[in-house]
């Protein structure tokens, strides 16, 4: 069975947790933007790394919206089981990457 499905089989407990999900994303991407304000200030040639990392970040959170809308099509009943399950490990791997390539990023500053 899909990992989305599995963990979210209730509608109820998918859109509460969504909404909490949301909120931690929203607090740490608050910080991560203060953070890098801040170093950018106390050093302007980290200015490129800074940018890079930001976009990286933009990917990753793009896909964890496609993650996100993919367990609300499956909530909906309006995906198979099959296709679900490939999309979701097409994303996770996107998002596995993506990941690596912010620690990397993170690593250079």
């Amino acid at each position: 069975s899909s990992g989305i499905n599995a963990e979210y089989g209730d509608p109820k407990h998918f859109k509460n947790a969504k909404k909490e999900i949301d909120g931690l994303y929203k607090t740490l991407t608050d910080e991560a933007t203060a953070v890098t304000k801040k170093i950018i200030a106390l050093s302007p040639t980290l200015a490129d790394r800074v940018a890079e990392f930001n976009r990286r970040e933009g990917e990753r959170k793009a896909l964890l919206a496609s993650i996100s809308s993919l367990a609300e099509k499956v909530l909906g009943d309006k995906v198979s089981k099959t296709t679900c399950n490939e999309q979701e490990n097409n994303l996770l791997s996107k998002l596995y990457t993506a990941q690596t390539a912010i620690e990397d990023s993170l690593a250079a500053l």
